[in-house]
Parts: C-alpha cells; sequence; structure tokens
C-alpha cells in the first residue's frame, strides 16, 4: 500500500518535470500524516464497494485487537436490518474506525439481515438465541436452577429486548480479554462521521472514564413528560432499587442522559457493567432503563465509584439529536454541534425525515434526496409526547 504522502510526492514529481518548476521554488507548509484524511465517496455498500486497508497490516490488526464495537439490534424484519445496519457499519469504515465490530441480533430475521453484509464490512453478528446464556451468566448466580428461575422472568416479561445488551455486552468483554477500548451502541439510529475512540480521548477520556453523551438541554428531564412518568413509575415500585418519589423532582432540572452509546476503556465499562448488571437483573427489572440510570447517577449514590465523562450537545462529540428543535448539517453534508464542529457520532437520526432521507446514500441502488448544503433542519413533532 501507499501512503497519501508518497502519492502526493509522485504527484508533484510529475508536475514539476511537467513545468519545470523545481521543488525549491516552491513553499509548502509542513504536514503531518494526521492532517491527511481519506474520504470515500457514497454509497458505502453495492457492487462497487472495495475494501480499504487503513494502514500496514500489521498495524491495522493490532488496532482490530484493541478496539470493538459492540452494537445491539432487535425487533426488525432482515430487510429493515440489512438497511440499517449498511448506514452504522458503512459510516464505521468510512469514518476509517479500526475496530472489532460485532453486532448482537435478537431474532432469526434479523440474524439473516445482518449475515449477509458479513463479507462486505468484515463484522461478526451473534444470534442471541445460539448464545449459551447459562455460563455466560454464571458468575452472578451460584447454581443453574437460580439461573433457570430468572431466564423464566424473562420470558414472562417479553423476552429478550433491548434491555438486555448490557448483560451481552458484559458478557462478551469477559469472554474476549484482550480488548483496550469499547465504543457500546444501538444499532437502529446511529452514524459515525469522525473515529469515535479519536474523540473521546480528544475530550480528555481517561482509562477511568466512560463517556455518556446529554441529549440537548432544550428538553431537561423536568420538561420530558415520558421520562417524567416513566420516572414516578419506577418510584412506586421500585423501592428495592432505592428510587423515591423526591428523587424525581430533584433530576428534573438536569439534562437528560442517552445511554444508548457509551465509550470507554474495557476495563471503565466492565467496573460500570458488573454493578449495572447486578442492581438491574436480580431486581427485576421493574424500571425503564434510561430512568434508573439518570435517576441513580443524578439523585443517588448507587453509581458512586464510577467515572462518568458527561458530555454536552451543545459541544460534545456525540450527538443526540432525537429531541434538538434544530439539526445542521454542514458544507460536506456532516451534522454539527452548535459550535460548528462536526459530530464524531450521531443518535437518533432517524426522529427527522430529511435525515433519514439523506442516509439513504448509504444504501446500494437508492438514491438519497438532493439537498443544498449547508443545511438546517426544524424538527415536525417527530418527537412525540416527548
Amino acid at each position: 500500500p501507499i501512503s497519501l504522502l508518497q502519492l502526493a510526492a509522485v504527484l508533484f514529481r510529475g508536475f514539476a518535470a511537467e513545468t519545470g518548476v523545481e521543488a525549491a521554488d516552491m513553499q509548502f507548509p509542513t504536514l503531518h500524516p494526521d492532517d491527511v484524511q481519506l474520504e470515500l465517496a457514497p454509497p458505502i455498500g453495492g457492487n462497487t464497494y472495495q475494501r480499504l486497508k487503513l494502514f500496514s497490516g500489521k498495524d491495522q490488526d493490532v488496532a482490530a485487537q484493541k478496539h470493538a464495537v459492540l452494537a445491539f439490534l432487535h425487533g426488525y424484519s432482515a430487510e429493515q436490518t440489512h438497511e440499517l445496519l449498511h448506514i452504522l457499519l458503512g459510516s464505521l469504515r468510512r469514518a476509517q474506525t479500526v475496530a472489532r465490530l460485532v453486532v448482537f441480533v435478537a431474532d432469526a430475521a434479523s440474524v439473516a439481515g445482518c449475515e449477509e453484509l458479513v463479507s462486505m464490512y468484515e463484522h461478526e453478528c451473534i444470534g442471541i438465541d445460539n448464545v449459551p446464556l447459562h455460563s455466560w451468566f454464571l458468575h452472578h448466580w451460584k447454581s443453574r436452577s437460580e439461573w433457570e428461575d430468572i431466564s423464566e422472568q424473562w420470558k414472562q416479561g417479553g423476552g429478550m429486548d433491548k434491555r438486555f445488551r448490557f448483560f451481552l455486552f458484559g458478557a462478551f468483554l469477559r469472554r474476549n480479554p484482550g480488548l483496550e477500548e469499547v465504543m457500546l451502541t444501538d444499532a437502529a439510529d446511529v452514524v459515525v462521521q469522525l473515529d469515535p475512540f479519536e474523540a473521546w480521548h480528544a475530550e480528555g477520556g481517561t482509562a477511568d472514564d466512560v463517556l455518556v453523551a446529554a441529549e440537548p438541554t432544550d428538553v431537561l428531564l423536568g420538561d420530558c413528560h415520558w421520562h417524567m412518568t416513566n420516572c414516578i413509575a419506577c418510584a412506586e415500585r421500585g423501592g428495592l432499587l432505592g428510587i423515591q418519589a423526591e428523587m424525581c423532582d430533584k433530576i428534573g432540572r438536569f439534562p437528560i442522559l442517552n445511554i444508548g452509546i457509551m465509550i470507554g476503556t474495557v476495563k471503565a465499562v466492565h467496573k460500570f457493567l458488573d454493578k449495572w448488571e447486578i442492581l438491574t437483573f436480580k431486581s427485576g427489572l421493574v424500571c425503564v432503563e434510561q430512568i434508573l440510570f439518570n435517576t441513580l447517577l443524578w439523585a443517588g449514590d448507587t453509581t458512586s465509584g464510577f467515572h462518568f465523562l458527561v458530555t454536552s450537545a451543545e459541544r460534545g462529540p456525540v450527538c443526540t439529536v432525537g429531541s434538538a428543535a434544530l439539526v445542521r448539517l454542514g458544507r460536506r453534508g456532516q451534522v454539527l454541534q452548535r459550535m460548528g464542529q462536526a459530530c464524531a457520532v450521531v443518535h437518533q437520526w432517524n426522529r427527522f425525515r430529511e435525515l433519514t432521507d439523506y442516509y439513504a446514500r448509504y444504501l446500494p441502488g437508492k438514491t438519497s434526496t438532493a439537498i443544498r448544503l449547508p443545511l438546517a433542519v426544524r424538527a415536525s413533532g417527530t418527537t412525540g409526547e416527548r
């Protein structure tokens, strides 16, 4: 493989030979390899897809062994899964994120849609029905009978849904001890624009931090009917978790933390997941997980000892746009946070019809709506009662 700097040198020598210009006669700024970005033209996928070697084989293998992106998808048809993963995985590759990509899928249709793309994006599909859950979770229980009792509660509660993704993520990390940094993410509504691990380091992430992103402060917890209603419901039946009604009032002035995306070292993420599993699983999952997380973080002490790096939607690398009144796209088509910088990760893009149409550019055989950039997209009531 030839580097971009080597390619530039070859092109310049050809230019100089044709024009008679000597290198000494021209002034060039000092160029570092990190200043060069290679961008692939959309769409990513389809018959024109070419695998991209980002680094020399050794460097790429080492980086992929250290980083992992773990995603979860549930409740979609094979066709929908195919499209949603085209968008997520295609964006990760386009952002040159060198990492092991693992997608947990919770039903046969989703497994089929996921596996269709393996040869293209070189990710892994793990169908939950084929996972030896007892052996994965045995460290929490003393006997198989105790596990079977809990499993029966799962089935009665609607089966393996989105609430259980953290248990799967934690079990996977325990079985793959060589990883160093990890991104946990929803798969259905996430687009990556810049390397999330580089963005996490740039934000000041340390070995003890887990990055979680706040939603836009246009809507605080107290302004959100969905959060307040579920917090009160949680307090009414969640004594075991330490949630009390007065805590719902206390958290009202804080921003909403969205746990659909987390980034951090495996060590720090492990620390959170181990306690989170015990807290939520053994208590019977009586609360909506996002309510539980926000309430305990802002008003409780159950999560004491964890180091969360909370980033704002206005200037942070993760932009959760679902409740935003306005979403801006820059001249290059990237979603921007309010400081004008490109978001590394965009979450809940599917709440906006314009973004849904725009990201169709990632899908082979489909064309996206022609738009003029830059563009400001305003909310049109798609967030419902929230």
